[in-house]
């Protein structure tokens, strides 16, 4: 999920300050802000295609929502004449602990050409993943993935079946120096026992060499493969509802 931002050289928001005017410049930049969970996080934007795979990323009010019971809700959505995609990244960084997201749609009825991302990240080498999406292919192609980035890594990507999420899931990880515990459970209670069957999936990363070892912000995005216009599928979910997101930091 490598994603480059590009910001505008000084002499190119000279010549855009000129041409748009100070104020409407300052209107079209002006960060955005959310209150989730707890937890401050920066809306982004950005309207030319940028990583991950030349998304347009939206405004609040057009990508980004907040419920009024405080659930977060990442649409897909036309706007200005182009398919923007949301994202909300913390404004503080983490470390060693645990990292928790309660997701409240049914993961199976996403839309082929969607992609959910739950993940930390600070570049293509630190970056900790979990991630819902068919890639492109059809509907019923859909899984989860854990991955520790970089995914072309051998052993680094773990596929799992996402067919049991058909309610509401938890999804988590438990990252420390020696190792990395993925799990995923159904409902919002504690993480089950290894032998519940709650429990749909769990996966252990093991590799020292590709464990991250520095803090890194939370991100939770909602975008299309390869920045491609949607398919048709008028009955599939073009938006994702996260309940909540939570961090115990290692004891």
């Amino acid at each position: 999920m490598f994603r480059t931002m590009k910001k505008p050289p000084a002499a190119a928001l000279l010549v855009l300050m000129a041409v748009l005017g100070t104020a409407q410049l300052a209107a079209q930049t002006q960060t955005q802000y959310i209150d989730f969970s707890g937890y401050r996080w920066m809306v982004r934007r950005n309207d030319d295609p940028q990583g991950p795979m030349d998304n347009r990323f939206g405004p609040l009010g057009v990508n980004v929502f907040l419920r009024a019971d405080g659930a977060l809700i990442l649409k897909i959505a036309k706007y200005n004449g182009y398919w923007y995609s949301g994202e909300v990244d913390t404004v503080q960084s983490f470390g060693y602990g645990t990292y928790t997201f309660q997701v409240e749609t049914p993961i199976p009825k996403l839309h082929p050409d969607v992609i959910v991302g739950l993940f930390n990240y600070k570049d293509s080498r630190n970056e900790i993943d979990i991630e819902f999406s068919s890639w492109g292919w059809a509907p019923e192609d859909i899984v989860g993935d854990y991955c520790v980035q970089p995914w072309t890594t051998p052993g680094n990507l773990q596929y799992f079946d996402i067919k049991r999420f058909t309610v509401p899931s938890t999804h988590q990880f438990v990252w420390t120096s020696t190792r990395i515990d993925f799990y995923s459970w159904i409902g919002y209670g504690p993480r089950p026992p290894a032998n519940d069957p709650s429990l749909v999936t769990s996966w252990s990363y093991t590799n020292q060499a590709g464990i991250p070892k520095t803090t890194m912000p939370v991100l939770l995005n909602f975008y299309l493969f390869d920045g491609k216009d949607p398919r048709n599928y008028p009955n599939l979910l073009m938006e994702v509802v996260i309940k909540s997101f939570t961090f115990t930091p290692l004891q």
